[in-house]
């Protein structure tokens, strides 16, 4: 199994599900947006699973916020003595799950098209960043 991870800040880390690791980089948990993270190394919701996830998820609970967390089933399969190979992430990544994120991500977008390419064509446009509500 394999999952992009991405460092954020401290203060943000707990909107995600944050990463333990032990003393080698090995990940340890998965925990879904935590009060008090062990880390700022967060899911980026980019994966590759093998097919145990699908028994996994059949385990998983509903959360506090009566949500079927997939870092839940992550953490059962941890648990089961399965492993994640992780990746990480270089540049950026925004959820678009608030509106006010949506709109980082799209200037953000919009910031990297205005910004002088090499042998570029100025003629194109940004798409807006949309996500159903």
């Amino acid at each position: 199994m394999w999952s992009c991870l991405l460092k954020k800040s401290w203060e943000e880390a707990s909107r995600y599900g944050v990463c333990d690791t032990n003393k080698y980089g090995e990940i340890t948990e998965v925990i879904e947006k935590p009060e008090d993270p062990p880390s700022n190394l967060v899911m980026t919701g980019f994966y590759t699973f093998t097919p145990a996830i699908f028994h996994a998820c059949q385990l998983v609970q509903p959360s506090n916020r009566g949500e079927y967390e997939i870092s839940d089933a992550i953490d059962l399969l941890l648990h089961s003595g399965r492993t994640i190979d992780a990746i990480r992430m270089n540049g950026w990544r925004n959820d678009i799950g608030y509106p006010d994120d949506r709109d980082e991500a799209e200037q953000r977008l919009r910031d990297e098209t205005d910004a002088p390419d090499e042998g570029a064509d100025d003629g194109e446009e940004v798409a807006s960043v949309a996500s159903s509500e």
